[in-house]
């Protein structure tokens, strides 16, 4: 249970109410140096409602307002007439979303994300508003602008965790590390949620590479966040400051499941092939 929270007053023009969600303890946002994933300030969901069809007026932002620990509280606006709300962390990377009619029936039950192709370096965890987790759950139906009572919510992760370990000591400063594979691993993905697992159905605009850029610091750990897929060999492209490319790859399978991560183990660097790039040269109408 969470503090009470002092709730925005909605206007009959607007045809919007005030709606209190309080997650359980199993959601998984930012992740601890224990091993425990937790919300983070300035956290934000999309809440999609059910109280019209189609169109933008659906889809809601509502903002962190208490955290404990691996529980919070989102305090936002949905249309006063709404009965089914689906959630989605984070609220930046949702495309499209359909929560179906107000009866519950019929329709489609399904959202649209975005699993970015480039992703920012973070030790210890992955990057931040990245690790996508979706939530369904019935509320109350509003009328007369009433106000709902505080909805519980259960988030569920859709995405597979891939890291990696810097070893204690670096070849140079390294300034982006790409998996790659001949699958797509990034992307729109589109889920249904009709069912008590979010189910992933397929990937459009898809990226068969995701690049992670930034600080990287010796004997850390960098997480990657990718669709859950069956990987036909991977490869693993490392860059650094001098223009020095380092690469390694392993060839079968690898299962990738969402709501579950694996490891890469410790980058060796003494048995990664070097690739030297050379200086930039003109060519076409230039002599070479």
């Amino acid at each position: 249970s969470c503090e009470k929270e002092s709730l925005p007053q909605s206007t009959p023009e607007s045809n919007l109410v005030p709606l209190v969600l309080t997650t359980g303890d199993d959601t998984k946002t930012s992740l601890q140096t224990d091993g425990s994933i937790h919300w983070s300030a300035g956290d934000q969901i999309s809440v999609i409602d059910n109280g019209i069809i189609g169109g933008s007026q659906n889809n809601h932002t509502f903002s962190i307002s208490n955290i404990k620990g691996s529980s919070a509280t989102f305090s936002g606006d949905v249309r006063n007439s709404t009965t089914q709300i689906c959630a989605v962390y984070p609220a930046g990377l949702v495309v499209s979303g359909d929560v179906g009619g107000l009866t519950g029936l019929g329709s489609n039950r399904d959202i649209t994300v975005r699993i970015p192709s480039e992703q920012t370096a973070e030790a210890g965890t992955f990057n931040d508003n990245l690790n996508i987790s979706v939530a369904k759950t019935s509320v109350n139906y509003v009328t007369d602008n009433a106000l709902p009572s505080t909805t519980s919510i259960t988030f569920k992760n859709v995405c597979a965790l891939l890291s990696f370990t810097m070893p204690s000591t670096l070849p140079g400063e390294i300034t982006s590390v790409t998996i790659s594979s001949s699958v797509a691993i990034a992307g729109d993905m589109n889920i249904d949620y009709s069912g008590d697992t979010p189910k992933v159905k397929s990937l459009s605009n898809p990226a068969k590479q995701i690049t992670m850029v930034g600080d990287f610091a010796a004997g850390k750990t960098y997480w990657f966040v990718l669709a859950p897929v069956t990987l036909n060999g991977i490869s693993i492209t490392v860059h650094d400051s001098e223009e020095n490319i380092y690469v390694k790859s392993r060839s079968g399978q690898i299962q990738l499941n969402q709501g579950t991560y694996r490891s890469l183990g410790t980058l060796n660097f003494d048995k990664m092939r070097p690739i030297t790039v050379s200086s930039e040269h003109t060519y076409g109408e230039s002599e070479m």
